[in-house]
């Protein structure tokens, strides 16, 4: 019995080390699984929004609830469909709140929002560029082959998020205004939906 003993007390815990190993590895792939799925969806919302009229995306943006992380009144996840950024209440920067806003068109296929046409106005030539992060050297960062100057009048639009916290590889969309030598970076936001 004594013998018995020694052998349960040397294989139970082998045995239960493996046992949450395997459970561990289980629910990792299911989670994996899980965010794939979430992904495809989100895809597939994407291409379901475009197709609804004006008149419906209002519709969905007030009728749907869910998680609201700027508190405009719109989901996440319709934010998500429509384009818009899920951590600003006016996405495209028009002035217009986006629980208001019937312009959904808030990319351009160069990546720009709708709003912003590359004009000059009284204070430069506006500069946005949605990308990777291809150089960072305090002030300047580099994403889409422009180099940006960061100032203590940048603003960083995510909580947690500031200069500190930038580095080489991360999606990001930062906006500026060029004064002929150099771009002043203005907005700096963390694109968490990839590049």
């Amino acid at each position: 019995m004594l013998e018995f003993m020694k052998v349960i007390t040397t294989i139970l815990p082998l045995l239960l080390l493996s046992t949450s190993s395997a459970y561990a590895d289980r629910r990792y792939t299911t989670a994996k699984q899980a965010a794939e799925r979430v992904k495809r969806d989100e895809a597939e919302l994407n291409r379901r929004m475009k197709a609804l009229s004006v008149e419906d995306r209002v519709k969905l943006k007030t009728s749907f609830r869910g998680r609201d992380s700027d508190h405009d009144g719109i989901s996440d996840i319709i934010e998500g469909g429509l384009g818009s950024n899920r951590c600003d209440t006016d996405s495209d920067d028009d002035g217009i709140d986006d629980s208001s806003d019937r312009n959904e068109n808030r990319r351009r296929d160069d990546g720009r929002r709708s709003g912003d046409d590359g004009t000059r106005t009284g204070s430069g030539l506006e500069v946005e560029v949605r990308g990777r992060v291809t150089s960072f050297t305090n002030p300047e960062v580099t994403v889409g082959g422009r180099i940006f100057t960061l100032t203590a009048n940048t603003v960083f639009r995510d909580p947690g998020f500031s200069r500190q916290d930038m580095v080489v590889g991360q999606c990001i969309e930062i906006e500026g205004r060029s004064n002929g030598s150099q771009i002043i970076a203005e907005k700096v936001h963390l694109e968490d939906s990839g590049c």
